[in-house]
Formats: structure tokens, sequence, C-alpha cells
């Protein structure tokens, strides 16, 4: 597995006869394996804003938009997640309901627009696995679920191959859709109506 960038790797096998005279001509058999150098991505849109949400509530991002990110490089990529930052420095959740004082949820998934309006409840697009952490997660297609919506109450809302962060082309742009839970409240009660930024890190592998 290659991270951001693969190397082309060139071995060359040579095979000469050993016997001068049991021969007058012999081969060079040269073998390749070339992997594409170029792997990146490119965020297309960076910024959401959920605006005010009371303590200890959730919210998700259907009402607001979603983030978008394009494999602008040569190769099949997978996509890892990670929340590496926030201005506040509250702790972080590790399931949709692990909210506490000054802890908060933030949950991702990778899925085409139209099928979270299509969904009566967006909230039930999201689930433990794709609750972002501080360490890398990796995507898996909607069987798997993480980062990926599954059919839920026989609602077509599971993200389709095309739109998962597996396998992700050339050239090719999804979406990410989130879910916040609040902090049950605020040790330091001047950051209550201040906005707070959470920065998610999205790492491209390739495939």
């Amino acid at each position: 597995m290659k991270k951001i960038i693969s190397k082309m790797l060139i071995i060359f096998a040579m095979f000469i006869v050993s016997n001068l005279f049991a021969a007058t001509t012999g081969n060079y058999q040269i073998k390749v394996r070339v992997v594409e150098e170029s792997v990146g991505i490119t965020i297309v849109t960076s910024d959401l804003s959920f605006g005010y949400v009371v303590k200890n509530t959730s919210v998700t991002t259907r009402d607001i938009g979603s983030t978008a990110v394009k494999n602008t490089g040569a190769v099949n990529i997978n996509l890892q997640a990670k929340i590496s930052a926030n201005t506040f420095g509250w702790s972080t959740g590790t399931v949709l309901a692990d909210n506490a004082v000054d802890k908060f949820v933030l949950a991702m998934v990778f899925h085409t627009w139209d099928g979270l309006i299509v969904s009566t409840n967006a909230y039930s697009c999201f689930d433990n696995n794709d609750v972002l952490l501080e360490t890398d997660k990796t995507a898996t297609d909607a069987s798997g679920s993480v980062f990926a919506a599954q059919f839920i109450n026989n609602q077509s809302v599971a993200t389709p191959d095309s739109s998962d962060g597996v396998g992700l082309l050339p050239n090719d742009q999804i979406n990410s859709h989130f879910f916040f839970r609040a902090p049950t409240s605020l040790t330091n009660s001047s950051q209550y109506g201040q906005e707070q930024t959470i920065t998610v890190t999205l790492t491209a592998v390739q495939q």
C-alpha cells in the first residue's frame, strides 16, 4: 500500500547461457512492474457551518449542504479520515451517543446528496462506524459501513459503490455529509456562542 505517492519499481532479470559454445544466441528477459507516481486529492468544498447548535442536541448537514473531495491523481484510491484539530480543544467521542462535558461527536458518510434527501430521517444514515476519531479510519463500502450509509428501514439511503470512499477513480468526486452531537455542557462558559472550528483531514491511499 502506497500513501500519497507511490514509487516506480523496476526489476531486471537477466539470464545468460553458462556454456559459451552451447548456443550462438541468447535472450534477455526484462521484467518490470510499474505503478503510478501520482496519488492526490483536492478538497473541492471545504467549509460548512452548522450555525448555532443547542448543547446536548444533534444536527446533520442535510439542510446546509456538503463538502466534496476529488481524486486528482492517476490511480484508484481509498480515503482515510480523522479529526486533526478543533479550536477549543474539546475531546472527541467514539460512538454517536458519546458526548459529555466538553466532549463532542462528529460522524461522516460519503454519499450522493440525493440519497440523504430521499431518507425521511437523515440521522438514520449514520452509525457508530462513521464516527471520526483522532486517528485515521479507512473507508469501506456500505457492507462494511465505515463512512458509508446502509439501507435503513427499506429506505434507499445505501451509499452506492460509485459514491463511497473506496476505489475512487481518477477525476471522480464524492460528497461528504456530517452528523454533529454537541457537548452536554461547556466548562468555559465564554465558549458559548463562539465559533468552534473542527478540522477533518482526508488522506488518499493508493488502492
